[in-house]
Parts: structure tokens; C-alpha cells; sequence
């Protein structure tokens, strides 16, 4: 093809400025909001709205394939966007509607898109990925004997996908969740639809939960297993829905059967229960830890079952995770130095509990803590 002069000067002064925005650009560089214990979590110049996060899983010692959507809103002009995300394999990346180049810097997903995108402007977000179901101590996806469970405090969302992934930035969560037919998929929030597809040995079931309030990155539960869902009515016709291994739901009933009664005794504490749906998920997995996931608090199988663990005890720590809906996850930490504030009024409604139902005295339990403190410190 043959330019004329004019055309040769627009087309080479285009290639320039190309040329002179690329240079001007820094390298690439792990961003984060400057939180005082994790530097480099979260992302600064644009505020989540919501995720729209698909996995499809065929055996927790396999990737999952996933996309996720992000809808977002730009403070300030972005040339690059960097997303936490590690752990996986990015495939493609789509910002409002057209391809973008990508790369990685340490722990973040940086992101160059076609156009700048402005202050204010309407920034969407596709990232076609997997997800490393290998979490381990590191923390993300929980490996159960059946399936797989997500443990994210406190930083680790972003090994399970593309986030902004620190509680300052909550957002409201979709999740759609493809397994074979004989698995069953839970999720935060409420069902909104199971669709049924594929043929013969390999049919598959697609999940769809969606949360009807904001939620921190570290709050997120997908489970996935052969599970049983038990529900039940709480306080004021609160849906209720337990997830447990389904040949040990008859063992676990006495368990699961208190949950309206801790609700009812918080409510009476501190007022009405903050979420659509409240329940417990019995992962049969070695954590260390139960974890407060947003309308679906992770333990331990085992703590119900194993005989070495007071009654009194396990329903505290029931209780604990039940009060933290209230104290940081509705209420969610702005740095993750307040932590403090989640596990202060969380240990404090245990241990309260304890004991005006298993006359544990207060001041015992909080003297046996300090006794120990120095060594969980130095741990």
C-alpha cells in the first residue's frame, strides 16, 4: 500500500506517540494501598463493585478452569490495572470489551488495556484463568477428602482468583460453580440456579450463588464435595443451611440443631443477625482453625466428632464464628491492624456464652488465655 506524504506524517506521528506512551510507562511493579501489615495487598485507582466468578471443577488435585468477571468503577486515570492473583495460569484478559496485554509482578496481575481508562468511567474487567486447587499452608483452596473447601484470611483470596484483595474494597459476589453430577456445590449467599449438562459418565451440574451483601475477598466460600445440605428455619424465618459430609449427617445433627438457638442468644446481645442465610460447613480436612467465611463459617470435621474437645468448648467456638458475621464481616476492618476489633468482640461473645450455658467462668477462661499468650506470641 502506498501513503501519500500526509497520510506518511499522521501515520508515523501515531506510531511516535505510541512509541513515547509506552516509554513513559514504568515497568511493571506489584501495587497495594499500603495496608501496615500487608504492603502490597489491594490495588489502588478503581473501586470493585462486583465479581462474577465461574469454576469448573473435575477433581481436587486438578486445576480448576475459571473466569472471572470483574464491573468496577476507575478513581483516577488508569493506564495499567493491577489485580492480586498468583497461583494460576492467566489465559486472557478482556477490559471493557476488548483484549488487553498482560503480565506478572511478584504476587499482582498487571494489566495494560487498549484504551486508558478515565476517572469515573465504568471499568470491566474478564480474566480466563486457572485455579490451583494446591493451596496448602499458604492458604486459598483447602483440600477435603471429597473436594475442596476455601480457607482465604488473610491473604490469600488472590491464590483462588483475580481480586482486590483486601476487606477495604467489598464487593457483592456471584459464584457459578460446574461439577460432575454426584458432587454438590455450596457457595456464599442464596442458590439461584442448578442447571444440569453434558452426557453420560461425564454430565455435570452448574451451581449459581449469589450474596445479597457486600463482602471482603478473605470472606469467600466455595465447597465442593459430597455433601449433604440441611436446612432449617432460624430467628425471624432466617433461612438456615449446614453443608456436611453426607454420610455423617445423623452424627452431626445434635451439632447443627443449636445454630437457631446461638442466633437468637447473639440477637439478644447485639441485635438483628446482618446476613440472608447463616450455617456451618464441615470440611473433612486438618485446617488448625475454623474460619468465619461470610454466611457459611469452615470447621473441622473433626472438632464435632473428636472426644478430646468439651462440649462447652466446641459450642463456643461455634458461637465465636457466628458472632464475627456481625464483627468483621458486616462490619469489616479498613487495615488489617484492626483485626483486632473481629476477634476481640468474637472471643469476648464466646467466651460469654461459655459461661452463662456451661458455667465456664469468664474470668478463668481469660486468665488461662494471658498464661498462654506469650507462647502463642512467640509462635
Amino acid at each position: 500500500m502506498l501513503l501519500t506524504s500526509r497520510r506518511l506524517r499522521a501515520a508515523l506521528l501515531v506510531a511516535a506517540s505510541a512509541t513515547l506512551v509506552a516509554a513513559v510507562l514504568p515497568g511493571p511493579e506489584p501495587l497495594g494501598i499500603g495496608d501496615p501489615l500487608f504492603p502490597h495487598l489491594g490495588n489502588p485507582g478503581y473501586d470493585v463493585l462486583t465479581y462474577d466468578i465461574a469454576f469448573t471443577y473435575r477433581a481436587n488435585s486438578k486445576p480448576l478452569d475459571a473466569v472471572t468477571k470483574i464491573d468496577a468503577r476507575a478513581t483516577k486515570h488508569l493506564e495499567r490495572i493491577n489485580l492480586d492473583f498468583t497461583s494460576g495460569t492467566v489465559r486472557a484478559v478482556e477490559v471493557n470489551g476488548g483484549s488487553a496485554e498482560f503480565t506478572t509482578a511478584g504476587e499482582d496481575l498487571v494489566i495494560t488495556p487498549r484504551q486508558a481508562v478515565d476517572a469515573g468511567s465504568p471499568l470491566a474487567i474478564t480474566v480466563t484463568h486457572t485455579s490451583d486447587p494446591k493451596g496448602g499452608e499458604a492458604g486459598g483452596w483447602v483440600r477435603t477428602a471429597d473436594g475442596l473447601a476455601m480457607a482465604n484470611q488473610a491473604d490469600a483470596a488472590h491464590r483462588v482468583f483475580p481480586c482486590n484483595d483486601h476487606p477495604a474494597d467489598k464487593a457483592f459476589f456471584t459464584f457459578r460453580v460446574t461439577a460432575p453430577t454426584g458432587l454438590t456445590a455450596v457457595a456464599n449467599g442464596l442458590p439461584v440456579a442448578a442447571v444440569r449438562g453434558g452426557a453420560k459418565a461425564a454430565a455435570t451440574r452448574t451451581w449459581v450463588y449469589r450474596t445479597r451483601h457486600p463482602m471482603a475477598t478473605e470472606l469467600a466460600q466455595v465447597s465442593i464435595g459430597k455433601s449433604a445440605v440441611l436446612r432449617r428455619e432460624g430467628p425471624h424465618g432466617l433461612p438456615l443451611r449446614d453443608v456436611v459430609p453426607a454420610a455423617q449427617r445423623a452424627r452431626l445433627e445434635p451439632w447443627l440443631r443449636k445454630t437457631p438457638a446461638h442466633i437468637t442468644w447473639m440477637e439478644k446481645k447485639v441485635g438483628r443477625y446482618p446476613f440472608e442465610t447463616y450455617g456451618v460447613l464441615l470440611a473433612q480436612a486438618e485446617t488448625g482453625f475454623a474460619l468465619e467465611t461470610q454466611t457459611l463459617s469452615l470447621f473441622e470435621m473433626s472438632m464435632f466428632t473428636d472426644t478430646r474437645y468439651p462440649k462447652w468448648y466446641v459450642e463456643s467456638v461455634m458461637v465465636h464464628e457466628l458472632a464475627h458475621q456481625w464483627f468483621g464481616n458486616s462490619v469489616t476492618p479498613r487495615t488489617w491492624s484492626d483485626l483486632w476489633l473481629n476477634e476481640g468482640h468474637a472471643t469476648w461473645y464466646g467466651s460469654l456464652y461459655a459461661e452463662e450455658h456451661a458455667k465456664q467462668s469468664l474470668e478463668d477462661q481469660m486468665r488461662e488465655a494471658y498464661t498462654q499468650s506469650d507462647g502463642w506470641r512467640a509462635a
